[in-house]
């Protein structure tokens, strides 16, 4: 089979076929020296495991399609990105790289789960170690603000931008809009008052700002974001959540020692968050940011304490600062923050034993 044949071979619903291996795979080229270097992309080997799961699917990301879950099942998604270099009209800290998704919808009844890199065998488990660590971004959100465990589903989904190769998990019925568009994402604008989105690095890292809704001081509410890292050793990005004043919290991550799953909430709501890395070359970070708003206060006060609630593994991670006054205008108390982590690691990148890079200017897989 020829690589074209392959990158070709679509089922009805716009998924790869991908090829059938019962024994070895030999890849070979009569291109010149000069056109293979020239070649970019990603070749995907599907494990046994994967072959057996109708629900186990591999989409190369090239223009735009709606994808749709209507039924209460389970469905495993590999968004493959195209190498596109042209950035004609783009900012110089565009990516090659892109996976857009929008519009995006969700019974309230499921639950979606997006990873980064590439699957093992135990992509069925969400509380697999191998799968937890490379989480960044679900909903319903697990959150623990006052020492308090809750969940709490979104309805608005802002846009999601990636420039790798991520996988996605689902249980219950979805829908969304992906595509390999760029849209620069230094300034985004929350969706609604009450939202979850995605901010991470793209390629070369920039400044960047989420803005929240905001609609006054009188309300409750919380604030905060679920941070991942791999970056390099001597890369720093500094995390910022901005409320009315005097609230602020700040927190600084290092690649000296990059975290999984830091999850950070304070009970009070923010304008804006901000990202500050110290370079354009830190590596990889995955900030998934949400406000919650619970609406006007009415007759009471917000209880005046909140207690941090940690895991024995967040003490491994660096230390936040926060600066706030109990004076202002704001309902919120002393910002208390809730700050919880899965898993911390030195490791400063990211490999995966089922990809070959640099085989194709577009991508597909073979299952073996």
């Amino acid at each position: 089979m020829t690589l074209d044949e392959l990158l070709k071979s679509f089922d009805d619903e716009g998924f790869s076929n991908g090829w059938l291996v019962n024994s070895d795979l030999t890849i070979s080229t009569t291109n010149s020296a000069n056109v293979t270097s020239q070649l970019e992309g990603e070749l995907f080997i599907a494990t046994p495991t994967m072959v057996k799961d109708p629900n186990f699917l591999v989409s190369s990301v090239r223009g735009s399609r709606v994808i749709k879950q209507r039924n209460s099942g389970t469905s495993t998604i590999v968004f493959l990105t195209s190498y596109n270099p042209n950035t004609s009209g783009q900012p110089a800290y565009a990516g090659f790289n892109h996976i857009r998704i929008e519009n995006f919808t969700q019974q309230e009844v499921s639950e979606i789960f997006i990873y980064r890199n590439l699957p093992d065998d135990y992509y069925s488990d969400s509380q697999n170690p191998n799968n937890t660590r490379k989480l960044i971004f679900s909903n319903p959100l697990k959150h623990n603000l006052g020492a308090n465990p809750s969940v709490f589903f979104f309805e608005t989904i802002d846009p999601l931008q990636f420039s790798e190769t991520i996988w996605f998990k689902s249980v219950g019925g979805f829908q969304m809009t992906i595509s390999d568009t760029y849209v620069d994402t230094t300034n985004q604008v929350a969706g609604a008052t009450t939202s979850t989105g995605m901010a991470n690095s793209q390629l070369l890292t920039n400044t960047s700002q989420v803005t929240f809704v905001y609609q006054g001081n009188n309300r409750y509410g919380s604030s905060g974001y679920v941070l991942s890292t791999d970056m390099y050793s001597f890369g720093n990005i500094t995390i910022q959540l901005n409320g009315p004043t005097p609230w602020v919290d700040t927190y600084k991550a290092t690649g000296q020692q990059n975290v999984d799953n830091l999850l950070r909430e304070l009970n009070w709501q923010a304008l804006n968050l901000q990202l500050n890395p110290t370079g354009l070359v830190v590596g990889s970070y995955y900030v998934q940011y949400f406000k919650i708003d619970n609406g006007e206060v009415t007759t009471e006060s917000p209880q005046t304490s909140q207690s941090i609630v940690s895991t024995s593994a967040a003490s491994s991670v660096p230390p936040a600062s926060s600066s706030a006054s109990p004076s202002g205008t704001s309902p919120s108390v002393t910002p208390q923050v809730s700050t919880s982590t899965v898993q911390t690691t030195t490791s400063s990148t990211s490999t995966s034993t089922v990809i070959i890079s640099m085989i194709a200017t577009l991508f597909s897989f073979l299952y073996v």
